[in-house]
């Protein structure tokens, strides 16, 4: 342990004995500097440590579904929420502790600067938890005692966050304008202004307004944002823009993506992706065609292969080579293994090829597996369903 660390946990134990008896119905500076000291450097900090701990393990437990577009921001389900129960529940422990034990609260006015920090605290943490109920008015507390200072400002923005997840998509909206307006006029935290445009980004993205989703992501990219959610941001970009045929914006997306250190998936299925977006008429396929099957062959992408036929048979098509992408498509579903995802998405468009070339039986074969595979809420769900049940019948004829 450093001497900064050190002195950082011995300062509030030399404050303790220093100050024993120190009582918080007392707003003198000494009792001011006791609490705040004992508040921050260890029960608030206790609490954040935890927090930070819950957060990571979301991140990385977060399983992401790169054939549908991202989330702006993740978020996880109850099951991931769950495992992050006991870091989240330390946390809010600690942050109510803090106040219970060091709140100076004199003629209305809080004199521990930590205080508004641990409401935000028990905010985040059961924004976290998915207990958004306890968020807002964790949230709204901030907001309604500590007008002005910089914590209303993040309570203000976290409010919004939360009024997304529970689909209070025009007061969340409002939220945003009013923080918007606010950092026109007043000087605010910069991670707090140029958060702004990212959060609406996820709100029209929620909302289903992919235009204004795309509008405030590229809003945001004029920003300073840190090189992880860039790349995700950009991402995203590529991946509207892929959905849209706009190959040209779509490749430089995905291109730029791997300029901001993305993480080792993110870098492959953005390479996955430079495949479904190229255009022909800008070029020969046969270099990133190159590419991909030396990918193919590299052990460290062995779990990917399904992607990467899937993407040379994306490849194929661009081509206007159905034989082939059928040929690639059929490997794609083969190696899928787990991937019950890439599995769905492989089967829906070889069942497709196939039910075009009049192909009946075997198109057949691949909506069934394509219906066992797909998330009912996906949009291609109920026309892979309806096919599924006229071709079994047709087969059965």
């Amino acid at each position: 342990m450093n001497k900064s660390h050190s002195f950082r946990f011995l300062l509030p134990i030399i404050i303790l004995l220093l100050c024993a008896g120190c009582s918080t119905q007392k707003n003198t500076v000494v009792n001011r500097a006791y609490h705040n000291l004992l508040t921050h450097y260890n029960i608030y900090w206790n609490g954040e440590e935890a927090y930070k701990d819950g957060e990571a393990q979301l991140n990385a437990n977060i399983k992401e579904d790169y054939n549908q577009i991202l989330p702006v921001y993740l978020t996880g389900n109850q099951q991931n929420a769950l495992a992050i129960n006991g870091q989240m529940s330390r946390a809010i422990e600690k942050a109510n502790k803090a106040i219970l034990k060091h709140s100076i609260l004199y003629n209305y006015k809080e004199y521990n600067r930590w205080i508004d920090d641990c409401y935000l605290l028990l905010g985040r943490a059961s924004y976290l938890k998915q207990d958004y109920a306890n968020a807002h008015r964790n949230f709204d507390f901030v907001m309604t005692h500590f007008n002005g200072e910089p914590s209303f400002f993040e309570a203000m923005l976290w409010q919004a966050k939360t009024c997304i997840q529970n689909e209070e998509y025009e007061r969340a909206g409002s939220f945003l304008a009013q923080l918007q307006n606010i950092a026109s006029k007043d000087k605010i935290s910069k991670n707090i202004v140029d958060e702004i445009p990212v959060a609406y980004a996820w709100l029209y993205q929620k909302d289903g307004n992919e235009g204004l989703a795309i509008k405030y992501l590229n809003e945001s990219l004029k920003t300073k944002q840190k090189k992880n959610l860039k790349a995700r941001i950009l991402f995203i970009l590529g991946q509207y823009y892929l959905k849209a045929e706009d190959f040209k914006k779509a490749t430089e997306s995905f291109s730029k993506v791997l300029k901001n250190n993305p993480t080792f998936e993110m870098a492959f299925q953005a390479q996955i992706n430079l495949a479904q977006s190229f255009d022909p008429s800008l070029g020969n396929t046969k270099t990133l065609e190159r590419s991909l099957m030396k990918m193919l062959r590299e052990e460290k992408n062995k779990e990917y292969a399904s992607q990467i036929y899937y993407a040379l048979g994306s490849l194929a098509l661009k081509d206007k080579n159905d034989t082939l992408a059928i040929s690639r498509f059929k490997l794609s579903v083969a190696t899928a293994g787990t991937n019950r995802s890439q599995k769905a998405y492989s089967a829906l468009k070889l069942g497709g090829l196939l039910f075009d070339r009049q192909l009946y039986v075997k198109s057949q074969v691949y909506y069934d597996t394509a219906v066992q595979f797909l998330p009912e809420d996906h949009p291609d769900f109920v026309k892979a369903s309806q096919r599924a049940t006229t071709l079994t019948k047709l087969a059965k004829e």
